[in-house]
């Protein structure tokens, strides 16, 4: 049996998680956290009723726990954009199914901020920005899951740079670090893996920091971002010139328990 929390008692917790997610404007905030811990079972219990139903159509039970704790992210995270309550957030999707954040009187929120999110196994993460358009992507290291085709593709894609077809087969490490770095940018634009990988190509960044990739005219700069062993994870902002915080998971759930007021009810 999993516990969760629930119920949350002062309007002043919400408050106060939401300021340590704000970023400044030019920062871009990155958190991963373990969906099956005090932190991610708090996330979940943001959701109200009909969403926690909505996230039990999963069969496995950490999926449904996984997908519950990434939906709070995002909600904790627009709640922190827009100074709303997490209860009050507006939205609508995309064509290719990205919430589209509103604001109040729904229109498109200020395009300087975005959010994104990215869920794998048990782990879930979330890019939260002041420096224009975002994407996350994070990625269990599964050497099952690559096959010939994938390994054609980022080949493809880093013709030229690197990563050739047989270091991304005998280093699964290479080939998840490209993987994500293609799927936060294909976020970020807002097509994801729906639109196709047609057009995009890996070009010289001409720093250390990162990988560029260019889509539709546009160079994104990814950032590998710190994850647990078992993951890569890599995000990528609008401005490159952006200053890139990553949150400490340890004191971040203490700032959330010592925030919030909670009972944990079992699920």
């Amino acid at each position: 049996m999993a516990h969760g929390i629930r119920s949350v008692d002062t309007q002043s917790g919400i408050e106060a998680v939401c300021k340590s997610l704000l970023p400044d404007s030019g920062q871009v905030k990155v958190l991963v956290l373990n969906s099956d811990s005090k932190l991610g079972h708090w996330f979940s219990g943001i959701l109200n009723q009909d969403e926690r139903a909505q996230c039990q159509s999963y069969r496995k039970p950490i999926d449904q726990l996984c997908i519950a704790t990434m939906r709070g992210l995002w909600k904790i995270g627009a709640a922190a954009l827009t100074s709303t309550h997490p209860n009050e957030i507006h939205d609508r999707r995309s064509p290719f199914g990205r919430p589209i954040l509103l604001d109040r009187n729904g229109r498109v929120f200020d395009p300087k901020f975005d959010l994104n999110v990215s869920r794998t196994g048990s782990w879930c993460g979330i890019v939260i920005s002041g420096a224009g358009r975002c994407g996350i992507d994070i990625e269990q290291i599964d050497p099952g899951v690559i096959n010939s085709d994938l390994i054609e593709l980022l080949a493809n894609i880093w013709t030229g740079i690197d990563s050739s077809s047989n270091e991304l087969e005998q280093k699964p490490q290479r080939f998840f670090e490209r993987w994500t770095q293609l799927e936060a940018v294909l976020k970020a634009d807002g097509c994801g893996l729906s639109g196709g990988f047609e057009g995009i190509q890996a070009v010289p960044s001409g720093t250390d920091q990162g990988v560029c990739l260019q889509l539709n005219s546009k160079t994104w700069m990814t950032r590998p971002i710190r994850t647990p062993s078992c993951v890569v994870g890599t995000c990528t902002f609008d401005d490159e010139h952006g200053s890139l915080v990553e949150i400490d998971v340890s004191e971040f759930e203490q700032q959330c328990m010592s925030a919030f007021s909670a009972r944990v009810n079992t699920v």
